[in-house]
Order: structure tokens, then C-alpha cells, then sequence
């Protein structure tokens, strides 16, 4: 049976035949392949037969020698560390302990001359006998019983007790006593009393309050601590110092006391000594028993890596699969070298026990699990793998029962060793045989050949080498300034444009790869466009070389880079190419494309201030008479109705110039508690009679919390601007939806609430919805679009903290998300209630307005409600009529712009004359800017136009009362 299996191996690897070097290679490149495995293993440090519960363990455990070394020696160091801080604790501790007991001493010594002092001034001072030693004190005599004579003659006289303790210390100098006292005084009498520096320095602070001064300081190069307490005015102490001007409780001076720290530090010296030998002890014991049970565990530790290194060598180096099977089928090891077998991983094999005979050869399975069967002894048995991508291997296979020390089994053990380059060689030696015959005699001849050419050859060799030096350090230059270069550059052949070789840069800007250019036009690749192309060629064919030619370039993401470009014929290996360079100036024109756009938008705001500010003196007028109006006619008047739509109209156009000023970033939200779907309705119902018949509206209001903190007239002109841009993109009819719903979660973690507007209308690409809201860009024709609708939108929305989504794709609509910030509160009650009666008063006010319409205006409606009404057509005529009329003129309505001069200089003119007056400013501009300009204190308040003749009849009431 086994020769019939190699028979058909023959016949299978029969095409096989030609490759068996080939063979041979892939089979030393599947034993490093297993060697690579083990290693891999090795370094993860935990091998799967470990992880499955065997007796494995790291391939690293080497380096617990090393890693034990050093804990001990950071241990040793810890110890080190300890002992020293705790020995220099002591020494710093008995340092303290020094000077502590120097000052013991010093208050000792000084409380010992206060008593002794304290007992002569309480008996008025101590006559002694007249001396050289003891001669009278020049500075008592004014005292009459200075000098006395006792009955037997001998003459006295009297010691005070500051002199008797000089002397004293005087005395104790002589007697080079340790402790050594001074009296001193701020005001001594005598020079030898008079403070040294430090005992200045101690006075000053007894002067201060200090009961006690010590310090420790050089005294004659000898460390000493001195201390000093204040002397204070006793009554004894009046008969000799009441001169001075002393008075009792005065400091008049103290006793400084200095003791030699020497007396002290040889006690502390000692201590010190014996605690550093007892520490010296105490850290050789530590480290001594820190060395020792290092080495016993370096001992324990060399054993038990000793043991590991042979169980690894034996296990994970072996070059056979071996595997060990339990007595339930499951493996219980498999060797690392089973993956180069078989191509099956080990942890495969423990995960899925079944694969090892789902991988066996179909012929060959009936025949191994017959030997699975057999009675124990080593069996052996050839046999065929499939492997995981298909390939027929052989497989040399021997296996035999295994037992527990109790004879109990414990499993299978089995080694697979592959034989398949053994068996395709043995099926190929014969033919191998024949054919070195024949390869020997072909050999023989063109050896005689090939002799006569070597010289030949070795004569050109010589020559080459000097021309391949010469021309290798040229290409080496060139190299080196061709990949660094900043500069897009490539060299091309000339004949069929085919890249021979690019930089850096090239491949950085374009995003091709070396492997992807190479080889290929730049036409191919899309680089160039075929009339750039041609343009490069007609200049090249006319003067050899191009400079400074702008051509667009594109990247392999659709990136399209302007740059200068320049080229020249070069030779190359003798063959024609084109070097070229080119400058990527893609982010130059951006900028300069930038500030152009910047400048526009700039005069765009300009020129929309300008009209919005005009055009609300109009609306003003219009607005004003027209609710005058409507507030005179009757209820069932027929024009009441015609003339309620005119002042929608106008309220149309102002919020319309309000977008005007919103755009040019001058205008004042008025921001407001709304619901959305308020918004909707209220636009719904204006626009339904203007979008078309073929156009149908369709609303899909959201159930939920829709509030929004934002400006009513420009939500309500955001939605008109999409509806209308919805409506222009159906031309032929079509739905839009509006939609809102309830708090989404926004991309900044916010909640929002969506508005959404969609049509079924021809949809736009990526280009154009990428430059949708630029301001003046519009895909309608011309005169039927001013590219600022969207724009609007864009400046609204961002004014109101949201933004835009866009969905669009040609032929299927576009639907424009619009997302505001979620608001919590109470939208608060109208300003101004149906039905509401407002107040008038016969005050006098002061109308300054250079408009003759709004003047008029105001002059009727403040007129009609009782007030006095004083116009002024200019800043100039207004300060003229504030002076004729100032104790009349209870108000003062102020137009901001004005000719001869505007409203503030008006304002700082009758502020000179009248602190207490109040203003009212009024102005067609946004009040953000021109708040910007004023700075309002207490009555002072600011209008913006156009305003309800109600809400400017209230506001003036609410200031005159105020």
C-alpha cells in the first residue's frame, strides 16, 4: 500500500519535476519560517502549551538573575539611604540641643546678676572703701551722701549697682570665667557701657517690645551664644538716673550675656560618636543579611532556570510536529514547528481537536484512523496533508500510548515529520540523472567558450570601472539635489512622456506613490491635462526650455495645485528627457483670492448700512402714519384689512432690512423665547401666496420641546430664503417640506432643535454645494439672483450660535438642515397687549431730526397725546432751541446722525447745560453699533427705527415718568 501512495505521488508531482531546486529553497525557507515562530514565541514570554496548563514556562526567565541583582543592590541602597537620613536626624537633633542648653546657661547667668542687682538698688547701693580700685563715681556727684568718713576715719563711698556690675564683670574677665556678662544702654554714661553692634541690634528690638534677644554668633572667632533682657526703671533706680530724664517702666538698658558653645559640644560629641558606631553596626548587619538572602535566591533562581532552558530546548526547538493527545481527544501540547508543517497555528489545534483530521488527505484517512486503533508500540505510518491554502504534503508520522505514573493512560504521544521533499525528490532523481548527463556534456563546451571571452571581458571591466567612478560621483550630486529640493520636480522621456524618475516632493504634493508614477505618462495619471501637455511640448520644440509657465496640476484626491512651471531638455544615457520643475503657488492665489473676497464683503456691509439706514427712515414714516391710520378706522371698515396688509409689507421690509444689516454683521438681535413651529405657521401662511400654484408646501411640525432663544423677523428670513431657493430649484413644480423636531444632539454635545427644509427639484453637485453659501456665488441666470440669499442664511444661523447641514446630489433634491440651540425658560408675554391704552402728558419735548418726514411723524403722533412738541431740523438749531426753552423741556429725542452736528455732540452740549436731563437716541443704524459709539448712564435710553408710534408713545411715557 505505502508504494502504491508513492507511485501516485509520482504521478502527481510530475509537473512538478523542473522546480525541485525551487523546491529546496521553499523548504529552508519553511525551517526559518519555524525558527522565526519559536523566537516570536520566546519573546512574548509565554509559550500557548503554558497557557493550555502545562509545565512550560518564559523563554526570558534568564533575566530574573539580572532583575534579582537589582532589587539587591536597590535594597542595599534603601538601607544605605535610611540609616544616613536617621544618623543625620541625631546629629541635627544634638546640634539643636547645644544651643538650647548655651541659652539655659545664659538666662541663668543673667537672672543671676538681676537678682543680685535687684538686692543694691532695693538698699539704695553699697559704700565700699576709697581705692585705686574703687575711687569715687565722678557721675554721682550730685547725690550729697556720695563720700562718707566713718568715726575711725576710713573714707567710703557709695556704689551704685551698674557700677558694681561692671566691675563684677570686669572681675570675671580677669578670671577668664566661661560666661561673661556686659551691661549696656542706648544712652550710657560711661563709654565702657556703650553697645556693640549686635547689641544694638538687641536694644532696637527690646525697644519694640521683645522681653528676650538670642542669637548664635562668632564672638573672637569662638561660636557663642549671646543673650540679652531689658533693664526697666525702678523706683531704687530714680536716685541715681533721675537725671537722665528716666521715668519708671522706661527701658534703660540690659545685661548681654555670651557662653561658648565649646562648653557644650564635647557632651554632644561624644553622644554623637557612639551613635554613629551603633549605626555603623546596626547598617553592616543590614547589608549582611541582605547580601545573603540575595544569593540564596540567585541559587534557587539558577536552578529553576537551569530546569526551564532544557525543557525548552527539548520542546520548542524540535523541527518535527509533535503534539500530545489526552485520552478525550483534546491536545494537551503541540509544538511550535506544527505551524511551518502544516500551516495551521497551535492554538488552532487546542481550540479545534477535529482539525487534525479534517487536514488529512481523503485517500489517506481510513488508513490512520485504522492505526489510531492499533495496539501500543511506537506505530508508524506515511501519510498526506492538505495544507491551508491547498498544497499536498507528506507527512512521516509515529506516535505510541503514553502512561501516568499510576499506569493509568494519560494519552497519545505523536510526531509528524515532513517527508514531502524527500518523496518528490526520490520521484525525481531518475530524471535528474538523465539530464545531468546531457547538462555535463553542454557544460564541457561552453566552458572552452567561455574561457576565450573571460579575457576579453576582463580588459572591458578595467575600462567601465574608471568610467562608472567618474560618472558615479556626478549622479551622486544630482541625486542628492533632486530628492531635497522643495520644488515639485521629475525627469520624463521626451518621446512618449513615460516618468523615469520624481521627488519627494512629488509625491508628497500629487499623493501618487514612486511605484505608481514610474512607468507612466503624466496624461495616464491624470497630472496634466492634454493641453497643458501641449503646451509644454510647443515650447520645448521651439526653444529647448520653459520658465514661469502657469499651468494647473491635479492630485491624485482630485486636488487641483496652480504652479510655475519650468522645464528643459535634457540627455540622459543618451536618450532625450525633460527636466521639470514646478513652484506650488495653489496657497498664494488662495490668499490673494481671500482678500479680494474680504475687501467685497467689506464694501458690501458698507453699502448695506448705508441703505438700511435710509430705508428705516422711510419705513418709519410709513409704518407710523399707517397705524395711526388703522388705530382711526373703524372695525368693519373694508380698507381696514388693505390697509393691515400694507404694514405687514413694511414689516416684511424692515425685517428684510434687518437681514441687510445681519449680513454686513451691523445689526442688534433681539432675541426672544419662541417656539419653532410658531416660526413656521406664521411664514407658512405668507408664503403660500407667493411660491406658485405648481409648488406645494407641506408642513411637518415636530411634537415636543422646540423652544429657541433667537431673533423672530431673521428665523422667520431664513425660511424664506430657503423656501424661495427651494422653489427656483423646481421650475417645473415639485414638494417642499418643511419639518421640524425636537432636541437633537449636536456635534459639540449640545442639544438643538432641527429645522429642515426640502424640495424634489434638480439637486446640486459637490462642487457647487461646497461654495453655496459664498456670498454672490449663484447658479441662476443672470439678473434673476444676487448670491446673497444664502449668505444671509449662513450669517443668521452663526449669529445665533447653530449651523447648516447640506444633503444634495444631482437629481434628487436638497434638503438643508438648520440647527439651533436648545433653550429652557418661559417665552415671555408680548410687549405690547391687544387693546392696550397708552398714556400721553402735556410735557414739552425736543424732536431733533434732519428728516422732514420722520420729524413730522413724531411731531403728530406725540402731538395727538397732548404733549408740546419742539422740532429741530440739525444738531446746531437743536442746542439753540435746548437754550431758549430749558426749563420747559422735560425730554429729548435725539436723531444720531445729523448735519452741523450729530447726536452725541448734541448730547454733550445740553449735558453741560442740564446734568439731569434725559435723552431718548433714535437711529436707522443697528443699535450695536452705535452703543458702540455711546456710553449710557441713567436717563439715557436708545430707539432703533423704525419704531410703532405705540411703542415709541410708551417709551417716552416710561422716560418721563422714570
Amino acid at each position: 500500500m505505502k508504494n502504491e501512495d508513492n507511485g501516485q505521488h509520482r504521478e502527481d508531482s510530475e509537473p512538478h519535476r523542473e522546480d525541485s531546486e525551487e523546491r529546496s529553497m521553499q523548504g529552508d525557507q519553511r525551517s526559518s519560517g519555524s525558527e522565526q515562530y519559536r523566537e516570536k514565541s520566546q519573546q512574548h514570554g509565554l509559550d500557548s502549551h503554558q497557557h493550555r496548563g502545562g509545565s512550560g514556562t518564559p523563554g526570558g526567565d534568564s533575566s530574573r538573575s539580572h532583575r534579582l541583582r537589582g532589587y539587591g543592590a536597590a535594597l542595599m541602597a534603601a538601607w544605605t539611604v535610611t540609616i544616613a537620613v536617621s544618623f543625620g536626624w541625631l546629629w541635627l537633633q544634638e546640634r539643636r540641643n547645644v544651643r538650647e542648653m548655651a541659652r539655659a546657661e545664659a538666662r541663668v547667668a543673667f537672672e543671676k546678676d538681676t537678682l543680685y542687682r535687684k538686692w543694691a538698688t532695693s538698699h539704695g547701693g553699697v559704700y565700699v572703701p576709697v581705692d585705686e580700685r574703687t575711687p569715687p563715681n565722678p557721675y554721682l556727684s550730685h547725690i550729697p551722701e556720695r563720700d562718707l568718713t566713718t568715726p575711725s576715719g576710713r573714707r567710703l563711698t557709695l556704689m551704685n549697682p551698674a557700677y558694681m556690675t561692671r566691675q563684677v564683670f570686669e572681675l570675671a574677665g580677669r578670671e577668664k570665667s566661661m560666661v561673661r556678662g556686659h551691661i549696656t544702654s542706648s544712652r550710657p554714661i560711661r563709654a565702657a557701657n556703650a553697645p556693640d553692634p549686635w547689641e544694638e541690634q538687641a536694644l532696637a528690638a527690646l525697644e519694640k517690645g521683645a522681653r528676650e534677644v538670642s542669637a548664635e554668633v562668632e564672638d573672637g572667632g569662638v561660636p557663642s551664644m549671646r543673650l540679652m533682657r531689658p533693664f526697666r526703671v525702678e523706683e531704687g533706680c530714680l536716685k541715681c538716673h533721675a537725671s537722665q530724664g528716666y521715668r519708671l517702666g522706661d527701658l534703660r538698658g540690659g545685661i548681654s550675656v555670651t557662653v561658648p558653645l565649646a562648653i557644650f559640644a564635647g557632651y554632644s560629641g561624644r553622644v554623637v560618636t557612639s551613635a554613629a558606631v551603633a549605626y555603623g553596626i546596626i547598617w553592616m548587619l543590614g547589608i549582611a543579611l541582605l547580601a545573603l538572602g540575595k544569593k540564596k535566591l540567585a541559587e534557587m533562581f539558577g536552578r529553576l532556570e537551569a530546569s526551564e532552558e532544557r525543557y525548552r530546548t527539548v520542546a520548542d526547538h524540535t523541527a518535527a510536529w509533535e503534539y500530545w493527545l489526552d485520552p478525550e481527544g483534546n491536545f494537551r501540547w503541540v509544538s511550535p514547528s506544527c505551524e511551518a508543517v502544516s500551516t495551521y497555528s497551535r492554538d488552532e489545534f487546542y481550540d479545534d481537536p477535529g482539525l487534525m483530521l479534517r487536514i488529512i488527505h481523503p485517500d489517506d484517512l481510513p488508513r490512520f484512523q485504522e492505526h489510531l486503533h492499533e495496539e501500543d508500540g511506537p506505530h508508524q505510518l506515511d501519510f498526506r496533508i492538505v495544507t491551508r491554502d491547498g498544497e499536498i504534503r507528506w507527512m512521516a508520522h509515529v506516535c505510541r500510548n503514553v502512561y501516568g505514573a499510576d499506569g493509568e493512560p494519560s494519552g497519545r504521544r505523536g510526531s509528524n515529520r515532513d517527508i514531502t521533499f524527500r518523496v518528490q525528490a526520490e520521484a525525481r532523481l531518475q530524471e535528474q540523472t538523465e539530464t545531468l548527463k546531457e547538462e555535463i556534456a553542454e557544460r564541457q563546451l561552453a566552458q572552452e567558450s567561455l574561457q576565450e571571452q573571460a579575457v576579453l571581458l576582463e580588459e572591458e571591466i578595467a575600462e567601465r570601472q574608471m568610467a562608472e567612478l567618474s560618472g558615479r560621483l556626478s549622479e551622486e550630486k544630482f541625486s542628492k539635489a533632486f530628492q531635497l529640493a522643495p520644488l515639485i520636480m521629475s525627469i520624463t522621456d521626451a518621446k512618449d512622456g513615460r516618468f523615469l524618475d520624481v521627488n519627494e516632493r512629488f509625491l508628497e504634493l500629487s499623493g501618487y506613490s514612486r511605484e505608481e508614477v514610474i512607468g507612466r505618462t503624466s496624461l495616464e495619471l491624470g497630472w496634466i491635462s492634454p493641453q497643458a501637455r501641449q503646451q509644454i511640448l510647443g515650447q520645448l520644440g521651439d526653444i529647448d526650455r520653459i520658465a514661469g509657465l502657469v499651468l494647473p496640476f491635479t492630485a491624485k484626491d482630485g486636488r487641483c495645485l496652480e504652479c510655475e512651471y519650468y522645464g528643459e531638455l535634457i540627455t540622459v544615457h543618451d536618450q532625450p528627457c525633460i527636466l521639470s520643475v514646478a513652484l506650488d503657488v495653489t496657497g498664494q492665489k488662495q490668499l490673494e483670492e481671500q482678500l479680494r473676497h474680504s475687501q467685497k464683503l467689506e464694501a458690501v456691509g458698507q453699502l448695506a448700512g448705508g441703505i438700511a439706514h435710509d430705508f428705516n427712515n422711510i419705513l418709519m414714516v410709513i409704518l407710523g402714519f399707517g397705524s395711526m391710520v388703522e388705530q382711526a378706522m373703524k372695525q368693519d371698515d373694508p380698507l381696514k384689512e388693505k390697509v393691515g396688509q400694507m404694514l405687514v409689507a413694511a414689516e416684511k421690509a424692515s425685517q428684510l432690512t434687518r437681514s441687510l444689516l445681519t449680513f454686513s454683521r451691523k445689526q442688534e438681535m433681539n432675541p426672544q423665547l419662541l417656539d419653532l413651529n410658531d416660526i413656521v405657521l406664521g411664514v407658512e401662511k405668507f408664503l403660500v401666496r407667493i411660491i406658485g400654484e405648481n409648488v406645494e408646501l407641506r408642513s411637518e411640525p415636530g411634537v415636543g420641546d422646540l423652544q429657541v432663544d433667537a431673533d423672530r423677523g431673521q428665523i422667520e428670513q431664513v425660511l424664506i430664503n430657503l423656501i424661495t431657493n427651494a422653489r427656483d430649484a423646481m421650475p417645473k413644480g415639485g414638494v417642499v417640506t418643511v419639518a421640524t423636531a425636537p432636541a437633537q444632539a449636536g456635534r459639540d454635545g449640545r442639544l438643538y432643535v432641527l429645522l429642515s427644509v426640502s424640495d424634489t427639484g434638480v439637486g446640486m453637485d459637490q462642487q457647487t454645494s461646497k461654495r453655496i453659501f459664498e456670498p454672490f456665488f449663484t447658479t441662476k441666470e443672470l439678473g434673476k439672483g444676487t448670491g446673497l440669499g444664502m449668505a444671509i442664511v449662513h450669517g443668521i444661523v452663526t449669529q445665533h450660535g447653530g449651523f447648516i447641514e447640506l444633503d444634495s446630489a444631482p437629481g434628487r433634491g436638497t434638503t438643508f438642515r438648520v440647527y439651533l440651540p436648545l433653550a429652557r425658560g418661559e417665552a415671555p408675554a408680548e410687549t405690547i397687549p391687544v387693546g392696550e391704552q397708552v398714556k400721553g402728558g402735556d410735557e414739552t419735548i425736543l424732536v431733533a431730526e434732519d428728516d422732514s418726514s420722520v420729524s413730522f411723524f413724531i411731531e403728530s403722533i406725540l402731538g395727538q397725546y397732548g404733549y408740546r412738541v419742539i422740532v429741530a431740523a440739525d444738531g446746531g438749531e437743536a442746542v439753540e432751541r435746548f437754550k431758549e426753552n430749558r426749563e420747559a423741556i422735560g425730554l429729548v429725542i435725539l436723531d444720531l446722525i445729523m448735519p452741523r452736528m450729530n447726536g452725541k455732540e448734541v448730547f454733550d452740549e445740553i449735558r453741560r447745560m442740564d446734568a439731569q436731563v434725559k435723552v431718548l437716541f433714535s437711529s436707522g443704524y443697528s443699535a450695536e453699533m452705535m452703543l458702540d459709539q455711546l456710553e449710557l448712564s441713567h436717563g439715557e435710553e436708545f430707539i432703533m427705527k423704525p419704531v410703532q408710534p405705540i411703542m415709541l408713545l410708551r417709551k417716552v411715557r416710561q422716560m418721563l415718568d422714570g
